[in-house]
């Protein structure tokens, strides 16, 4: 006969940490395609505006990537999410301070998920359920 064992819940941190990172990609997705829409009619092909266009592309690609990967609680997606938000936290600050126009709100605005994921998925809650 089979044995039927109920699985560990995800606790609720973990939980969060994936619906922000779901949030993330989904704002993500629609900025930049409006982005590229911007690119493609207003004639902004130069490096700089096509450059920053692929590594944003590329970012939402991984952390998208990584919140579909969320339920096989590998170690290393736990601690990939969390190298990942801090690049993009990093390079969210990054932009800011190159972007005439910057403010202590941009700068709160551009870390404030990023800083919420790295939070919620560094919660001791979360590092036993990923390391089960």
């Amino acid at each position: 006969m089979t044995e039927v064992t109920e699985a560990a819940r995800m606790p609720f941190a973990a939980t969060s940490a994936r619906f922000v990172m779901t949030l993330q990609v989904a704002f993500a997705v629609v900025g930049f395609s409006l982005y590229g829409f911007a690119i493609i009619t207003g004639g902004l092909f130069e490096l700089a505006p096509i450059l920053y266009f692929a590594i944003g592309v590329a970012f939402i690609v991984l952390l998208g990537r990584l919140a579909g990967r969320w339920h096989s609680r590998l170690r290393r997606v736990r601690w990939a999410t969390v190298a990942l938000e801090i690049v993009i936290a990093m390079g969210l600050v990054v932009v800011q301070a190159v972007d005439p126009g910057l403010s202590v709100g941009g700068l709160i605005g551009a870390t404030v998920c990023p800083a919420a994921v790295v939070v919620l998925t560094l919660v001791p809650a979360t590092g036993r359920w990923f390391d089960r």
